[in-house]
């Protein structure tokens, strides 16, 4: 099985994700399990970021205006 990861790059947020490539067999419950709590873990994550993202562009907006008004 492939490893799969998400990278983050420093500069704005450009997300590469890499899934398991389906295999002929069918997988098992435990696997079926890892794969949607890492889903899980995932989707919190990305959701941790972007909320992140929102914030600092607020912030940026608020210095921009405070700054043009001066």
């Amino acid at each position: 099985m492939k490893k799969r990861w998400i990278e983050l790059s420093d500069r704005g947020i450009e997300l590469k994700k890499q899934w398991i490539e389906p295999s002929n067999r069918r997988l098992t419950h435990k696997e079926a399990d890892k794969n949607f709590k890492w889903k899980d873990r995932t989707e919190k994550v990305l959701d941790r970021i972007f909320k992140w993202k929102d914030r600092t562009e607020k912030a940026v907006d608020r210095t921009l205006e405070s700054k043009a008004s001066t």
